[in-house]
């Protein structure tokens, strides 16, 4: 998902955030919230990625970069690319999947999850 605000509330005045695939196709892009929705409230966008690929994004800012904030969380919640209050960017983000095992409960799978979230967060 996408969580994306504007501290002012009166959206990102022209700024975006797009991510692309490897090949260079648009899987998501916004511009943000609507005018009057302002932080702590926020939007929040689902997208579909494949596991064991790597996306790109580009942020353009708008005329108020320092009002805007947004992160690309997994389906986790752990958050794995954060942008606040900046200039231009370009960068990427890797899902992958981890390691199953047979006969492991549910929750030791959420704790494993977790576990590699963050090691894969720490190597980039």
């Amino acid at each position: 998902s996408v969580e994306q605000f504007d501290s002012y509330g009166d959206s990102w005045n022209g700024g975006s955030l797009d991510i692309t695939d490897a090949n260079g196709n648009s899987v998501f892009s916004t511009t943000g919230p609507a005018n009057g929705v302002k932080a702590p409230a926020g939007l929040t966008e689902s997208m579909t990625l494949d596991n064991n690929a790597t996306y790109y994004y580009t942020v353009t800012p708008g005329q108020y970069p320092s009002e805007v904030t947004w992160s690309i969380k997994d389906a986790a919640s752990a958050t794995l690319v954060s942008w606040a209050n900046g200039d231009s960017v370009t960068g990427s983000f890797t899902l992958g999947t981890p390691p199953v095992y047979p006969g492991m409960s549910g929750l030791v799978l959420h704790h494993l999850l977790v576990m590699w979230v963050r090691h894969t967060e720490e190597q980039q």
